[in-house]
């Protein structure tokens, strides 16, 4: 999270540096204008403005989904394990608490992989541990389903688990989604060739602009 605020605060300020330097370079050329029409190039500015604000807003609301994608996939997660948990008790007596202590080793992981996402620290140990232990679950169970002459503990135990790995592996593949960095590019880009103040005397018109 501390690497997400800084990288904002930055790109913000590089936006602010962007808008000065367009504005400074367009006055000067303004002012070395006899006679400057500023009529079409603010006319121009208006369209640079409305694309930018497009792209802010797309940029916002890409945001917002990933944040609540990212939300509801902590929700399943939650929900799986607590459900292929509760299916332990199906299997034979003499493989659960193996099985309780990977279940209990794979949460914490999940926990920690949240904690290191909203850090900014290095998940790596965490996913390696996340992916043994579903190894782990996998061959607990496989080697029960052998002990066990029920057939309902297969079918029941086996989706929970195969749909708790699934979203495991969505939250990860979510939690690497990150804004294209080419609306990056373009957002400064805009900014450079925005006019910050079109109604003051001269108007701050951006250097991109052709003269009309």
């Amino acid at each position: 999270m501390l690497q997400d605020i800084f990288q904002s605060v930055l790109f913000f300020l590089l936006l602010l540096g962007c808008l000065e330097i367009g504005f400074q370079i367009g006055k000067r050329r303004l002012a070395s204008q006899k006679d400057p029409k500023t009529t079409g190039q603010n006319v121009l500015s208006g369209s640079v403005y409305a694309l930018l604000t497009l792209l802010l807003s797309f940029s916002f609301s890409l945001a917002v989904q990933r944040f609540e994608a990212r939300r509801h996939l902590v929700v399943d997660v939650a929900n799986s394990i607590g459900t292929a948990y509760l299916r332990i008790d199906l299997l034979p007596q003499n493989y659960q608490p193996g099985l309780r202590h990977e279940f209990e080793r794979f949460t914490d992981a999940q926990i920690a992989l949240g904690r290191d996402l909203a850090t900014g620290t290095d998940y790596k140990a965490q996913l390696a541990i996340i992916d043994s232990s579903e190894q782990r679950i996998w061959d607990l169970a496989m080697t029960a389903y052998q002990d066990d002459p029920h057939e309902s503990s297969r079918i029941l135990f086996t989706p929970a688990i195969n749909q708790m790995f699934d979203l495991a592996s969505s939250r990860r593949e979510a939690s690497e989604i990150k804004t294209p960095f080419l609306i990056f590019i373009l957002l400064a880009c805009l900014s450079f060739a925005s006019d910050r103040s079109p109604d003051v005397d001269p108007p701050r018109v951006l250097v991109p602009l052709p003269p009309f």
